[in-house]
């Protein structure tokens, strides 16, 4: 067996054994090894070659086009590991690139797919997938991009440390679009779950581009979104637009001294003629929330009077004011308080 060895690895790693060599071999008592030597040693080639799993695959796929090309990918790649009782799939780095310059039409829509159906085997260690799609001076610039990572091995411990970045960027008047939905399932049996998980999806523009992005994150059951758009339209209608600019700015202030809390228009309208009133746009991650007085006065100080003290009553509540007004219906005085709830 250990001439076996030897002759193995003294064998031309062409595999082609020049007859000078082998008659050199013949001198030391060593033949090149043949596929009747390894018949003969008892042993089969499976048991030369044991069975593990893939490790360290790198696949690239690049195309870069310059000066007013067209360059197009649709690209489909596989990783699977179906051995049994054998290691699962290590290091796998897909990346999948897209690079267009001067005046370029770039489209991706590409499916990277990491699957491992082991039984009784280690889950996927350090997946990276990554998909880029860049266009510089006035170019198109496309994804639509769909990255599944998914371990269904049974009795065996789950994905960890996987990173999925999807980046969509357009320079110089381009538009930018990004519909992405990214997927991480983990549906081991009596296995870890997925550790350690970055979804990273961004989408920039720079030059007066349109950038629009439709993202939903859930974190622990939670929608982790940058707020939701929201108004305050004033019930008031004041009779001079000086009296309406005055309410509308002091909602303004308290809007703009609020956390979490970004003002996106303003606006005062003439109300057919009866006077004027106003509105106020927002995105907020809280929920904008009034208060109408029960009651009316027959004057409008004593309505004010009550009405400052419900806000302050409000105010020891951790709410936080966002408007408060006078309201009159013919010689009937009342309030309306405008507040987003305590944290």
């Amino acid at each position: 067996m250990k001439k076996l060895i030897a002759a193995a690895l003294l064998v031309n790693l062409s595999g082609i054994v020049s007859a000078s060599e082998i008659e050199r071999l013949k001198t030391t008592g060593l033949a090149p090894i043949t596929l009747e030597a390894i018949k003969g040693s008892g042993m089969s080639l499976p048991e030369l070659l044991p069975l593990t799993g893939n490790k360290g695959i790198n696949v690239v796929i690049t195309n870069t086009n310059v000066n007013n090309g067209s360059s197009s990918v649709n690209t489909n790649v596989n990783v699977n590991n179906s051995a049994v009782n054998s290691p699962g799939n290590d290091n796998i780095s897909v990346a999948v690139n897209n690079t267009n310059t001067n005046n370029t039409a770039s489209a991706v829509n590409t499916h990277v797919n990491v699957h491992n159906t082991g039984v009784n085997s280690p889950g996927n260690d350090n997946i990276n997938v990554g998909v880029n799609n860049n266009s510089a001076h006035n170019a198109l610039s496309n994804a639509n991009t769909d990255v599944n990572v998914h371990n269904a091995n049974g009795n065996s411990p789950g994905n960890d440390n996987i990173g999925v970045a999807v980046n969509n960027n357009s320079a110089n008047n381009g538009i930018a679009h990004a519909d992405t939905d990214v997927n991480v399932a983990n549906t081991d049996n009596n296995a870890f779950t997925d550790d350690n998980i970055n979804v990273n999806i961004g989408n920039a523009n720079t030059g007066n581009a349109i950038s629009d992005a439709d993202v939903n994150v859930t974190v622990n059951g939670t929608n982790a979104n940058a707020g939701k758009a929201g108004v305050y339209k004033s019930p008031v209608i004041y009779r001079f637009k000086s009296h309406a600019q005055q309410a509308m700015n002091k909602a303004l202030n308290n809007l703009n001294n609020m956390k979490n809390v970004q003002v996106l228009s303003k606006k005062i309208t003439e109300c057919s003629g009866s006077g004027f009133s106003f509105e106020v746009r927002f995105r907020s991650t809280m929920v904008l929330r009034t208060h109408a007085a029960q009651e009316s006065f027959y004057c409008a100080s004593k309505a004010e009077e009550v009405m400052y003290r419900k806000v302050g009553e409000f105010q020891n509540l951790k709410r936080q004011i966002v408007s408060a007004e006078i309201t009159n219906s013919g010689f009937n005085y009342s309030y309306i308080i405008a507040y987003f709830p305590a944290k």
